[in-house]
């Protein structure tokens, strides 16, 4: 009888009810890679946690799916034998395979298993002024060893790219997997449904959306000015905020405020969105605004082109690559150029876009693509 090769996945991302984007990431992989028949046919899923989270963890993911708990040292300890390279391998307490490491960090293996580590963008050298210190000194000290004991997995060719050439990697030595969206969540949806979640928010005209940390990433109070012009041309729109704390962001919940004050129509809902009402609002909006200084991926503009409304961006190459010619693209530094690109969005409508051209990766292509890589370094 074959036996199957098993597969680990760190899932100390997913520990968290409140998830964030890398914890959606590892969640939705893990759910499409159960129900991929190739993937089951060939391996077996096995997720690692901290032993406090095991029951949080076994009560969240399928049940075929096996759950084990670890003793895990506490950040410190963990960081210093890190730091030493004192670290077992963790494949001597969990045994051989394929070990999935989907948030920059991880534990090696000996060699008879194989490891594959995430990096999601390349910020920390990009833009470090907008990552926190301490984090910026982390990804400084220790990345560079991480990726060098495991393959090298990303989740675009641009930021491929970045890697190659600030690590000198040969980008043959770069796996390349687009995050997934799930088209059964973000699409368009009846008025019956999104009548009373607006109701619910406080908002009773037309809106553009922004969705995301409250971050200087993000560049949001650019976003601000930009709409605080377009406004002073369109009476009665309004602009809806859904994101998380983020930091370093005193400054733009300044900006809000002092807006909202002016009489700007702008909302922030007063309590955590789920991802059920998040789709539901990108697509009651005129489209989803995105000025961020650098992305990785962004996920949000793709999820707001599955609910089928326009998408306002920075010019950047990665949604050049994701989305080719079909958001309005703008100058992140030119207010002028944003608000125009607005004005075409907001003119054209949602009747103009088609995808007929292009197919949105969901998270069962991205299984596929997580299989076709492991088949190919099997151990």
């Amino acid at each position: 009888m074959y036996k199957k090769q098993k597969v680990f996945i760190d899932a100390q991302p997913i520990c968290f009810k409140r998830m964030s984007g890398i914890g959606h990431l590892v969640f939705n992989t893990i759910i499409a890679l159960s129900e991929n028949p190739a993937f089951n046919e060939k391996y077996r899923l096995v997720l690692f946690v901290p032993l406090k989270h095991y029951r949080y963890i076994r009560k969240i993911t399928p049940s075929k799916v096996e759950v084990r708990g670890l003793v895990i040292p506490a950040a410190r300890p963990l960081n210093l034998l890190n730091y030493l390279n004192l670290l077992p391998p963790i494949d001597l307490f969990l045994g051989k395979g394929h070990y999935l490491f989907m948030n920059y960090s991880n534990y090696p293996v000996t060699r008879r298993s194989r490891s594959y580590t995430w990096v999601h963008d390349m910020s920390y050298v990009n833009y470090p002024d907008s990552v926190s210190v301490k984090l910026r000194q982390h990804l400084k000290k220790h990345l560079d060893k991480w990726i060098r004991r495991s393959t090298l997995v990303t989740i675009s060719h641009q930021v491929a790219l970045e890697l190659s050439s600030y690590f000198k990697i040969s980008l043959s030595e770069i796996e390349v997997v687009y995050p997934g969206v799930d088209t059964t969540l973000f699409r368009s949806y009846p008025k019956s449904q999104i009548k009373p979640l607006l109701k619910k928010i406080g908002i009773d005209s037309p809106y553009f959306i922004f969705v995301g940390n409250l971050e200087p990433r993000k560049n949001l109070i650019f976003m601000l000015d930009v709409f605080q012009e377009f406004a002073s041309r369109h009476q009665g729109i309004s602009l809806l905020i859904v994101g998380g704390g983020g930091w370093n962001n005193e400054s733009i919940i300044s900006k809000i405020e002092d807006l909202k004050n002016d009489g700007h129509k702008i909302k922030r809902p007063a309590y955590y969105v789920p991802d059920n009402e998040i789709a539901i609002l990108m697509s009651a909006s005129v489209g989803l605004l995105h000025f961020a200084h650098y992305e990785g991926y962004g996920i949000t503009p793709i999820e707001a082109t599955a609910c089928g409304v326009p998408v306002i961006l920075s010019d950047l190459p990665v949604f050049r690559e994701t989305l080719g010619d079909l958001p309005y693209y703008a100058n992140n530094n030119d207010v002028k150029s944003a608000v125009s690109a607005m004005e075409r969005a907001w003119q054209q409508g949602a009747g103009h876009l088609t995808l007929r051209n292009m197919k949105l990766n969901t998270w069962s292509d991205s299984s596929e693509r997580v299989f076709e890589m492991l088949t190919s370094y099997d151990v």
